[in-house]
């Protein structure tokens, strides 16, 4: 008997550029995966993920997050209450939970960001970037906080005493700065901004469908 050649899936590989405090990044990834569910039989997702500081400048105590909003867009405390009302449905939408609170403050991301290129090395990138997110959208976490941190690599089950030395020597932010500056020069301004095989970008917090599309047109090539 003659046995059935068993068909292999392509691989799509996808770059996720984003920020852990971002809420179109949350929604955009969600989006995403919603999309990627319709094709497990016939792709796997390679997905790497990119920094991008929206606040690079930011203190280490951060800003509070309604006032920041405020200023950085001029716009008034309705405008970014109706705002959040709207990232809040939509992440519902998607089952995620935003909780957005008076005191949340816009934070500095970096060591966020030197976990996720670190947790690349044991590719849980993705379970870090989530559960960044997780930390400080539904669980109001300060995740410039290195205890917080430390506490999501325990979680992940993690080597916390390897992640606080590689946060204590800075190992990554040349790295991050660097993959940032190239990012920027490629004229990426807005996150999240997604890449599929090199080929198709996708900025912003864009519809399943759209998504959707991409995938089935690299499929179809």
């Amino acid at each position: 008997m003659f046995k059935r050649k068993e068909s292999v899936p392509a691989t799509i590989k996808v770059i996720i550029i984003s920020d852990v405090v971002c809420p179109w990044c949350v929604i955009g990834y969600r989006r995403f995966m919603q999309a990627a569910e319709q094709f497990t039989a016939e792709v796997k997702f390679d997905v790497t993920w990119y920094p991008f500081q929206l606040n690079p400048q930011m203190s280490v105590q951060g800003v509070n997050r309604q006032e920041y909003l405020m200023s950085k867009y001029g716009m008034s405390k309705a405008d970014v209450n109706s705002m959040k009302d709207n990232w809040t449905q939509l992440g519902a939408e998607l089952g995620f939970e935003f909780d957005f609170f008076d005191e949340m403050k816009t934070l500095n991301t970096l060591d966020a960001h030197q976990l996720i290129a670190w947790a690349g090395e044991v590719n849980k990138q993705t379970e870090m970037s989530i559960a960044l997110f997780d930390a400080y959208f539904a669980n109001r976490q300060d995740v410039s906080n290195r205890k917080v941190l430390l506490n999501i690599v325990n979680e992940l089950g993690l080597d916390t005493t390897e992640a606080n030395q590689m946060l204590e020597e800075g190992r990554y932010i040349s790295t991050i700065r660097t993959e940032q500056n190239g990012i920027t020069n490629q004229g990426i301004d807005t996150v999240p901004a997604m890449i599929f095989n090199n080929r198709f970008l996708i900025s912003g917090g864009q519809s399943v469908d759209k998504y959707k599309k991409t995938i089935e047109r690299l499929i179809s090539q």
